[in-house]
């Protein structure tokens, strides 16, 4: 599978400049072979939590019918985030869509990031997407909710692949990329984490940071970068041959944990 990871510089609450923008990337990806293409949360508004005017009907959604049109036009799925309307509550949410353009799935944020205000406006999700991207199985999430690891230790042991979509700033950027590696290192599966680039309207700043993690924690090497886009090869057989040699997860006591978390409450 080629995967094509585009830091987005997403200009603030402007949605046409940054479909332009995606649309540019999306050929670029295209033509250097990939058939995935990954953008960060809130792809077209960036992190904006404070305007529900931003905010689209999940059944009406010009921001979805654009994706939904780039991955026709181009033959290729697509990953994005956008800010979603449904009935009266505003959700962080992830689609997926496959090459006809139809959405295989979306995933609504789980942990709102209380620091940045976002769980003052938003509904937290409560299910999780389990999907197959290109030819792997995947389970996808966003930003905050890297941190917090029973989120991955709970999914399906056939899971290979974790995507996680952000607006991580700068100044946090080092636990960002220990906790994607973490992550591959827990679950003996691939990472990606995909994040924005540049400042966005609250003043917070981004480095380029997409990545890429084997089981064994390590970054890959794109073998093809053009601005903001990075395109990496992903061989599923690395998952299979990584779990067959060492998989941990096969030890977990999963009821003992159970139990000491309700000792908790």
């Amino acid at each position: 599978m080629r995967v094509a990871l585009v830091s987005l510089d997403s200009q603030w609450e402007d949605k046409e400049t940054n479909l332009a923008a995606c649309t540019s990337y999306v050929q670029m990806a295209v033509e250097l072979g990939a058939n995935v293409v990954i953008f960060p949360e809130m792809t077209l508004t960036g992190f904006s939590v404070s305007n529900p005017a931003l905010a689209e009907n999940e059944h009406d959604s010009w921001t979805l019918r654009s994706f939904s049109a780039l991955a026709v036009r181009f033959n290729v799925e697509l990953v994005f985030g956008m800010i979603c309307e449904q009935e009266g509550s505003l959700l962080n949410r992830l689609y997926v869509l496959a090459t006809d353009g139809a959405a295989k799935g979306h995933y609504d944020k789980i942990h709102l990031f209380a620091p940045g205000q976002e769980s003052k406006s938003f509904q937290a999700g409560r299910a999780r997407l389990i999907a197959t991207l290109g030819d792997m199985p995947a389970a996808f999430s966003i930003c905050y909710d890297l941190r917090f690891p029973e989120l991955y230790s709970t999914l399906p042991k056939t899971t290979e692949l974790l995507v996680n979509i952000a607006s991580w700033p700068a100044a946090r950027v080092a636990h960002w990329q220990t906790l994607l590696a973490a992550r591959a290192i827990e679950q003996r599966a691939v990472v990606i984490g995909v994040n924005r680039t540049g400042q966005d309207g609250n003043h917070l700043s981004y480095v380029a940071s997409s990545a890429i993690y084997n089981p064994d924690g390590q970054a890959l090497l794109p073998f093809a970068t053009q601005g903001d886009l990075a395109v990496f090869n992903i061989e599923q057989d690395v998952v299979r041959q990584s779990r067959a040699l060492f998989d941990p997860r096969q030890d977990r006591c999963g009821h003992d944990y159970a139990n000491w978390q309700q000792e908790n409450v």
